[in-house]
């Protein structure tokens, strides 16, 4: 059946009482058009437009081979199609479009063309809902976008089989724009290609159930505003990808060879998956945070060589585990932050701190042990800390704040009980090095409110430099008393330098070295002294 060139072109209208006949042929000679209106189905084995199809879809769908299920739809390069109207255009044939097909007018989340089987495309595609593949009916199936085409489309959802872009994707709109790899069922995946050529990415990428994204290497960098992935999952990043609005971990694999960077001004969530199965991982990949990351759920698990480094703020809210062997890493140069009262979180990797890790509350343990790099600090900020068998503090590295270090400590740096008063307890053996500071404040004569306080409760070794300085508005009186160090268990020597402050009023501070521990007591120096000598008159 061929379509001419006609002064009345031929329409197939709704509600005809026997549906459109199927075809071993149909051709819309260029020049020509056909329409066809909301409700009808039109089948053909080999359907050829040349010329100009119209669906008109006003509020019901259109569908295209859906008897057969089989049969091939080709566009050629003078040929369109435009669906017109609210409802769906079903294309069930293999679909190859060298022309351009046209789909603007839509209803939330519908009116747009579905794609069912594979096709290959070097021509256009403009509209606002793009649905391609579907499992249920036909899986396995495969969409090449290949080098000339142009898929400029709002929304493009994949729900089955494989999607290679090598052409241009970009997208009319600047808002509300999305890439959605979810398929109805089994797997789908979408790559895109070295060379593909991006003119603006979507504004939401959202990667689930099946669905897989993977990004080839590229001679630019890929930017994407907002990525959310989810149980089942993939992104496999090849290249650069730097994410700049939002980032939803929620559960998933983040994987391939290349580098993530979530940037500064990103929102960052981990782990809030509503699955409670856990495909949480992160493999092969090295993954930046350069923003706040709230890790909410759900353990991580690192493999092949992974890397998180963490440059921003990273917020461990929850009981979970991190877990990662020797040749995966956990590198914090910003500020590593346990928070959440009753929780334990889990580092069983290797971490190296070259920022702060500060235990607001609850536990922090790290499994492998913990290394420090120059100038790190670790905040005992109420809760607990177990760095492994010993905490080695080097020179430059500091202890701060009020809680529990559970192990022994090695300090070559300085160890600060408090924010401006407080406690560190050691739970295990403390051993000052000769190039080690404890620092003490004393504000009044309440241990832990008023001045500060290091308790081990097993054995101290003291050597190296003590350094005490009065809080603001505060003067000791005589007879007042500091317990500066409590060793339950046992002490040995002494600080090698004492830096006590100096008292006004004739006092003055003397340091005691007992088997309970160190004591400060203010002492009044004495009293005046008056010598009278007796006068000879001669």
């Amino acid at each position: 059946m061929n379509i001419p060139v006609v002064t009345n072109f031929p329409v197939i209208y709704t509600n005809v009482d026997l549906p459109t006949p199927p075809v071993l042929s149909l051709t819309i000679e260029p020049g020509a058009f056909l329409t066809i209106n909301q409700g009808m189905a039109l089948d053909a084995t080999t359907m050829t437009i040349n010329g100009t199809l119209v669906a008109i879809a006003e509020s019901s769908r259109i569908i295209i081979n859906v008897f057969t299920q089989t049969g091939v739809v080709n566009v050629g390069s003078s040929g369109s199609i435009t669906k017109l109207g609210t409802g769906d255009l079903f294309i069930y044939a293999v679909f190859n479009n060298a022309g351009t097909v046209t789909f603007t007018e839509h209803q939330t989340y519908g009116g747009g063309v579905i794609l069912v089987r594979g096709g290959t495309h070097t021509g256009i595609f403009q509209g606002e809902y793009l649905y391609v593949g579907n499992n249920d009916y036909a899986s396995g199936q495969t969409f090449n976008f290949n080098t000339g085409s142009q898929l400029r489309v709002n929304q493009v959802n994949v729900r089955g089989g494989t999607v290679n872009l090598y052409g241009t994707y970009s997208q009319p709109e600047n808002t509300g724009t999305a890439l959605t790899v979810q398929p109805a069922s089994g797997t789908s995946t979408v790559y895109f290609k070295t060379g593909v050529g991006i003119l603006k990415m979507p504004e939401n990428f959202s990667i689930a159930y099946g669905g897989k994204l993977i990004l080839e290497s590229q001679a630019y960098d890929y930017y994407l505003p907002k990525l959310s992935l989810d149980y089942m999952g993939e992104l496999q990043n090849l290249g650069n990808l730097n994410i700049a609005t939002q980032f939803l971990w929620r559960a998933g694999k983040l994987t391939g060879n290349g580098t993530t960077t979530v940037e500064t001004a990103a929102t960052f969530t981990m782990g809030m998956s509503v699955y409670t199965q856990n495909d949480f991982s992160l493999d092969y990949q090295t993954l930046i945070n350069n923003s706040t990351a709230n890790w909410n759920k759900r353990d991580l698990t690192f493999a092949n060589s992974a890397t998180f480094v963490n440059n921003g703020t990273f917020n461990a809210n929850a009981t979970t585990t991190m877990i990662g062997g020797e040749t995966e890493f956990f590198t914090n140069n910003g500020s590593f932050i346990k928070n959440g009262t009753g929780t334990i979180t889990t580092m069983d990797i290797p971490f190296t701190n070259n920022g702060t890790v500060d235990v607001v509350a609850g536990s922090l343990v790290f499994q492998q042990g913990m290394d420090n790099g120059e100038n790190a600090v670790i905040d005992l900020g109420g809760g607990t800390l177990d760095p492994g068998d010993t905490l080695n503090l080097e020179s430059g590295d500091s202890l701060i704040g009020s809680g529990t270090l559970a192990a022994n400590l090695v300090n070559a740096g300085t160890v600060s009980p408090g924010n401006s008063a407080g406690i560190i307890t050691v739970d295990g053996d403390y051993t000052q090095a000769v190039d080690g500071i404890l620092e003490i404040e004393l504000g009044g004569t309440e241990a832990g409110t008023d001045y500060d306080q290091l308790v081990v409760t097993g054995a101290a070794t003291l050597q190296g430099t003590l350094n005490v300085t009065l809080l603001p508005g505060f003067t000791p009186q005589a007879g007042d008393t500091f317990f500066i160090v409590d060793h339950i268990t046992s002490g040995t020597g002494n600080f090698s330098v004492e830096n006590l402050p100096d008292l006004p009023g004739g006092l003055t501070i003397e340091i005691d070295y007992s088997d309970e521990g160190v004591t400060l007591t203010v002492l009044r120096t004495g009293t005046d002294t008056f010598i009278f000598l007796p006068m000879i008159v001669r």
